[in-house]
């Protein structure tokens, strides 16, 4: 039988010890001695692709400077559920889940979203003071498809300068070959969700749900969402016209 091993918790995990590791003046090989490690053995956890016990990662973290109780629950948390094909994130864990957006974008090679109703946070000019997560990463990364549903920019008002600004966002972003950008005229009530195909050839699903986020790693959850995705994709209208309708936005 084909058991599927669930990934997700591990890649955020390993992602968040890599990021603080990384600051430090001490170098991988180091950590590992420090630690009682075997330098392979931290890389392959860094990559989410083994477990290490759950003293060596609480020793580990004090290493990497995870030093209030909050955070090395959040961690051992992390390790003890990682088995687990569901993973339910509520409003308090927010950081968390922009975190393993970010984290799970990072080891993809493809992203596809689906946003009926509201701008994704990482794409709208009036979430950020500067550029955006895609927008500063463009040219480097995985490729993203956004297939957003034509309220999303009507709830801007398709006449005010805000959805100008980023009408000409959108229509800039589109032109990148790692972007892809389609508007589905209607979306239904299928809730917003992203499909990650990670780089080593497993998918997984977060959903998007009023402040939650639901991830799903079982065949059957991956499985229906690609259906999904088809049916959006026969929904939406092609990139030609997508193109032309935010350019009369943009310059109406």
């Amino acid at each position: 039988m084909n058991v599927r091993i669930p990934i997700a918790r591990a890649i955020v995990l390993g992602s968040m010890i890599r990021e603080a590791l990384d600051k430090l003046s001490d170098t991988h090989q180091v950590v590992a001695e420090r630690c009682d490690l075997h330098r392979s053995d931290l890389s392959r956890f860094l990559a989410g692709k083994r477990s290490i016990s759950e003293p060596d990662l609480v020793t580990l973290a004090g290493v990497c400077g995870f030093r209030s109780r909050k955070e090395r629950a959040m961690l051992v948390g992390l390790h003890r559920d990682r088995e687990k094909l569901e993973w339910w994130l509520g409003p308090a864990d927010k950081d968390l889940q922009d975190k393993a957006d970010v984290y799970l974008e990072d080891s993809s090679c493809t992203v596809v979203s689906y946003a009926p109703h509201e701008i994704p946070p990482e794409l709208r000019t009036d979430c950020h003071p500067g550029p955006g997560r895609v927008e500063r990463n463009l040219g480097q990364g995985p490729h993203r498809t956004y297939y957003l549903g034509l309220p999303a920019l009507r709830r801007l008002g398709l006449t005010t300068s805000v959805a100008q600004e980023q009408a000409r966002l959108l229509f800039w972003l589109e032109a990148s070959p790692l972007v892809t950008i389609r508007v589905v005229p209607d979306p239904g009530t299928v809730a917003p969700f992203r499909l990650f195909d990670l780089v080593e050839g497993r998918k997984l699903v977060k959903v998007d749900l009023s402040g939650m986020g639901m991830v799903l790693e079982s065949l059957g959850d991956v499985r229906h969402h690609q259906k999904l995705i088809k049916e959006i994709d026969a929904a939406a209208i092609n990139e030609e016209q997508t193109r032309l309708l935010l350019a009369r936005i943009a310059d109406p």
